[in-house]
């Protein structure tokens, strides 16, 4: 199998390199990289893989359900998305800010349903669970987005 990665683990970017990301990108998150950064290490999340994540769903923040929600990270609206200050807007979560959306996803990630699960703990694999196929996804080409 291609090269893979656990969701959580130590991080394989530095602070440095994942706002220098967001800021080359023109991401509207690129203000709050130390905030987020922050969040998803708490969760023990490798925020290399929550920032591919962002890339893949929305452009950086730039595109999609992104726009106008602060959740560049394709978030559905569920009961645990409130914790996080999310309100529920056409079925998919509007965080108050975009470190508010990292946390959750990192969150999310760090859950039994993911890295806690032996199928759905990888980058490459947790697409399966989080953009399966029956949403119209292609988790597989997902996944192998994120890795890349």
């Amino acid at each position: 199998m291609a090269t893979d990665y656990p969701l959580v683990g130590p991080p394989t970017i530095t602070l440095a390199q994942f706002q220098q990301v967001l800021v080359q990108a023109h991401s509207p998150a690129a203000g709050e990289a130390p905030a987020m950064y922050a969040a998803i290490r708490y969760y023990g999340v490798d925020p290399a893989v929550v920032l591919a994540i962002m890339q893949h769903e929305s452009n950086f923040g730039k595109a999609g359900i992104a726009v106008g929600r602060q959740n560049g990270f394709g978030a559905r609206f569920y009961q645990g998305t409130t914790n996080y200050g999310a309100t529920n807007r056409g079925g998919w979560a509007a965080f108050p800010n975009w470190t508010a959306g990292a946390a959750y996803t990192a969150h999310l990630l760090s859950t039994s349903d993911y890295a806690g699960s032996k199928g759905y703990n990888t980058a490459r694999t947790f697409t399966f669970r989080y953009a399966p196929k029956s949403d119209g996804n292609n988790p597989a080409a997902y996944g192998l987005a994120v890795v890349n």
